[in-house]
């Protein structure tokens, strides 16, 4: 029995490891497969012993990097003119914490994904002509759980499961006829993992309490395969220890409900008297009551914006209400890493040193998907790579504190935002990631997160906020409750009492106008479903 005959699968890192294991288990099952990878030496060994084993009109192979936009979408076309359609596409191409470059881990693991999905998209969606069909997105157990060492890659992986989710949602399937899930293997044998010196997988599996043996990479392909076969769209899996894979639940965000603030333990106060902050998209929306919120309680800030005119005159009328000196203004892109790490020497310049960092910077533009990825994440990481090199305590800084403004969308599977949910899902992990004690003994430095619900805010008004207000609207209709905003004062005020004295590492919900209430994340084994 062959419950592939006749479908066509691409399968992005294929060459060797997990991605070879899928095509050769759709090759066994009938399907044909196109091997997609970028290293060439390799990948053209294995498409020859595949096509040795299932014949060469099955197989075929195409060389490319998958954050080469041309070069992916390329390969592509190609495999699809190769084989006349689509049926099945695996993300499965990525890259761990270990390459230096945490830029490159992004662009592999997250843009990468979100590219292909694009690509698969023109081809299987019955939008578009096509005939509908399956795309598995390669996450991992870092997916679901933080760690210290592996900031980059975990966040990545929490992004696209985010991102999974929200298109696996039914109105998505019976408009494009695909369905969506995630993969997450635990550890896996490759050339990566084999590499790896014992101690750190030792290290890391007692980290997030499991266990260090490595599982076979076919054990994964069998998960992708009956994935394939049956899965419901939306749905993310859990592979590890050579087992059979079993598909975990998420639990809505509230039921997550953990503790007010003001029962958060005893984390050191910070008083914000003579305190110097500079928050990013300082000049409008809830980066602009930020800052007014920090100067009403003492501090100095910093706003860094692109809208030259409005931050200019906001700094007049700051400094006219708090005294000259106490505000300052800095125009530029945080896309553009000079411009970042020119706010952060400027701040110096100003005022000698640097206490709170809010990265607060975001749009929600999904036709823009791949800038708002450099703002909401990218600038996330490396304003906070740029904060720790004044703060930390191991740079000679005396600590201090990082805030970065998610969303309900990063806790949700949120159709109308996709790309937004990834982006946020993944600040959310990011900084779970850097907020262990260990840490905080280390830098001196707390991190947080701040999800506020619908805000009051330009990217609620304007266009890119159309959808979720359409979504309201519906809700409302049918006899839901009415939602009003929230404002971007309330939340100010909520973000500086997290700053003050909330756990390193917590992530806070703001919504409703009413109080901020902290989220408790849990172990993936606690959200395993168990079939009835």
């Amino acid at each position: 029995m062959e419950p592939l005959r006749g479908k066509v699968a691409i399968v992005t890192g294929a060459a060797s490891g997990i991605g070879l294991s899928i095509a050769t288990t759709f090759l066994q099952n009938g399907a044909s497969v196109a091997l997609l990878d970028h290293n060439e030496e390799k990948l053209l060994a294995s498409a020859k012993r595949l096509q040795e084993e299932h014949g060469k009109i099955k197989v075929a192979c195409f060389t490319c990097d998958v954050t080469n936009k041309d070069q992916f979408q390329g390969a592509v076309k190609r495999a699809v003119e190769r084989f006349s359609r689509l049926d099945i596409f695996v993300n499965n191409a990525g890259i761990p914490e270990s390459t230096p470059r945490w830029e490159y881990i992004i662009e592999v693991n997250l843009l990468g994904v979100m590219r292909g999905v694009e690509e698969a998209v023109k081809h299987m969606s019955r939008e578009s002509g096509g005939e509908g069909g399956v795309i598995v997105n390669m996450a991992s157990l870092l997916g679901l759980m933080p760690h210290a060492k592996s900031t980059a890659y975990a966040a990545s992986k929490h992004g696209v499961i985010g991102f999974t989710r929200s298109l696996g949602r039914e109105e998505v399937l019976e408009t494009q006829g695909i369905r969506y899930m995630a993969i997450c293997p635990g550890f896996t044998e490759s050339e990566l993992t084999k590499a790896a010196p014992a101690e750190v997988v030792n290290a890391l599996a007692q980290a997030l309490d499991i266990t260090p043996d490595m599982q076979k990479p076919e054990s994964v392909a069998a998960c992708v395969l009956e994935v394939v076969k049956s899965a419901s769209t939306g749905s993310v899996w859990v592979v590890e220890n050579d087992l059979p894979g079993y598909e975990i639940a998420f639990p809505y965000y509230k039921s997550m409900r953990k503790t007010r603030r003001r029962s958060c333990g005893n984390w050191p106060i910070m008083e914000l008297e003579g305190k110097i902050a500079l928050v990013t998209g300082g000049a409008g929306g809830i980066g602009e009551s930020i800052s007014r919120a920090l100067l009403e309680n003492g501090a100095s800030v910093v706003m860094f914006d692109m809208n030259s005119a409005r931050g200019e005159e906001l700094r007049r009328q700051m400094e006219e209400k708090h005294g000259k000196g106490r505000a300052h203004f800095v125009a530029g892109d945080v896309t553009k890493k000079e411009d970042l790490e020119r706010a952060f020497k400027e701040t110096l310049e100003k005022f000698s040193y640097l206490d709170i960092l809010l990265n607060n910077a975001g749009i929600g533009d999904e036709n823009r998907w791949e800038e708002m990825i450099h703002i909401n994440w990218v600038a996330v990481v490396r304003g906070t790579t740029e904060a720790l090199k004044i703060m930390s305590k191991k740079a000679g800084g005396r600590g201090g504190v990082v805030v970065s403004i998610s969303s309900v969308a990063g806790l949700i599977a949120f159709t109308a935002g996709p790309v937004y949910t990834g982006t946020k899902s993944a600040v959310n992990a990011f900084t779970r990631c850097h907020g262990s004690s260990e840490e905080y003994e280390s830098t001196g430095v707390r991190f947080m997160a701040v999800c506020p619900g619908v805000t009051d805010t330009e990217l609620f008004r304007g266009p890119s906020g159309k959808d979720l207000r359409n979504i309201l609207k519906m809700v409302e209709e049918q006899g839901g409750p009415k939602h009003i905003p929230q404002t971007p004062e309330f939340v100010a005020n909520e973000v500086i009492g997290i700053i003050k004295n909330a756990k390193s590492g917590s992530v806070w919900v703001v919504q409703r106008s009413e109080a901020a209430y902290q989220v408790n994340m849990r172990h993936h084994r606690d959200l395993e479903l168990v079939a009835e």
